[in-house]
């Protein structure tokens, strides 16, 4: 008897149908396993929910680790300048010096130099403040940009170079000082006018008798520009100056204020309160500077001061002092606050401004605000 025969005989019916299901049921669900299993194995394994909710964190840098600057994409493409020249240098392109320090590198700051030299000589305040907030931060770096300027065949370019180098100063550079003292000799009179200027009063050789010569010559300048940095280096101590010299340069100071151009008198009035005291004439370009908003920030701001420091001889200044104590901020409107305490003691008006001025211990409208407190006494 064959074995299929002997189960049909010996199980009953009901058994075999059983069976039959279940071993039906066992083998679908081994097919399915097998399956699925195969696909989930050729399927990525995807990432535990805790690590795609908590990113990791970037080891902690050293004090050796120097920040790798970001790189240049196509909304930075002005940046790299290499195309930009003496020839088409535009002064705007400052503004790229606003971006985060890591954001622009050394060697791209570096190709800023023809954007200064063409800022310093530029007719509008705003770039001449871009161009010394570039020097005096990153003057260094653009030495190198500066001195070959005065190497061009452009004379306005040569004369924006010697005035920048001026700003970024030269006195601690010699090679600087030897490139200026090269173009005294300028055959150009203005670049001679402007590296002299700019040397003053750096090194003894910035004292020279041609050196003096061409910043006493430089307050006649067809130049306004020119006439503009006269002004303000007129206001420096004349170290090395004759007297008969000195006198000169005190009444060209006296001239200059009242130059056709607002810049020149700005500076002039303001040489004048170092040199030669002021009047009534200074105390109104004071007043008009404080309110000329196109004038560079710090011309105003060191107006303010200046009126602070002839006290109630300043007296016709309050009302405009008042009106930018009402529209100002930060340091003008601070200076503004203790020339109005210095022009009239008794009015405890801006008390609190100038308490709030006095939290800020180490700057100048912080030491002058502790100062009129202190003579005025409790209130």
């Amino acid at each position: 008897m064959s074995v299929r025969a002997a189960y049909l005989l010996l199980v009953p019916r009901w058994v075999r149908d059983r069976l039959g299901l279940i071993l039906m049921g066992t083998g679908m669900a081994a097919g399915a396993a097998f399956w699925f299993g195969v696909r989930a194995a050729s399927a990525p394994s995807p990432r535990p929910a805790v690590e795609a909710a908590v990113p990791a964190s970037p080891p902690p840098r050293t004090l050796r680790e120097e920040r790798v600057p970001a790189p240049t994409t196509s909304s930075m493409m002005p940046i790299g300048i290499p195309g930009l020249s003496f020839r088409n240098a535009d002064p705007k392109a400052l503004s790229l010096l606003d971006r985060d320090s890591g954001m622009i590198t050394q060697e791209q700051i570096r190709a800023l130099a023809p954007a200064v030299a063409a800022a310093v000589r530029s007719a509008d305040p705003r770039d001449r403040e871009a161009a010394l907030a570039a020097l005096k931060q990153h003057g260094w770096l653009l030495f190198p940009g500066l001195l070959e300027g005065l190497r061009q065949p452009d004379p306005d370019v040569r004369v924006g170079a010697a005035l920048a180098l001026g700003g970024a100063g030269v006195s601690s550079r010699p090679e600087a000082m030897t490139a200026l003292a090269a173009a005294l000799l300028d055959p150009e009179r203005r670049v001679a006018q402007a590296a002299a200027v700019s040397m003053f009063p750096g090194q003894p050789e910035a004292t020279g008798d041609l050196a003096r010569e061409l910043v006493l010559d430089a307050v006649k300048s067809p130049d306004p520009i020119l006439r503009l940095a006269a002004a303000e280096r007129l206001g420096r101590p004349l170290t090395g100056f004759h007297p008969e010299e000195i006198a000169r340069a005190e009444s060209s100071v006296r001239d200059l204020a009242g130059d056709a151009e607002k810049p020149v008198r700005y500076a002039a009035a303001l040489s004048a309160e170092s040199r030669t005291g002021i009047g009534a004439r200074e105390i109104a370009i004071f007043e008009a500077a404080l309110q000329d908003d196109a004038a560079q920030a710090s011309v105003r701001e060191r107006a303010a001061w200046a009126l602070m420091d002839q006290g109630p001889a300043a007296a016709h200044a309050v009302p405009v002092l008042l009106k930018e104590i009402g529209s100002s901020t930060g340091e003008l409107r601070y200076a503004c606050a203790c020339a109005l305490a210095r022009i009239n003691p008794s009015d405890h008006g801006v008390d609190e401004i100038l308490e709030e001025a006095a939290q800020d211990r180490f700057t100048r409208h912080g030491v002058a605000a502790q100062e009129i407190l202190a003579r005025r006494g409790p209130r």
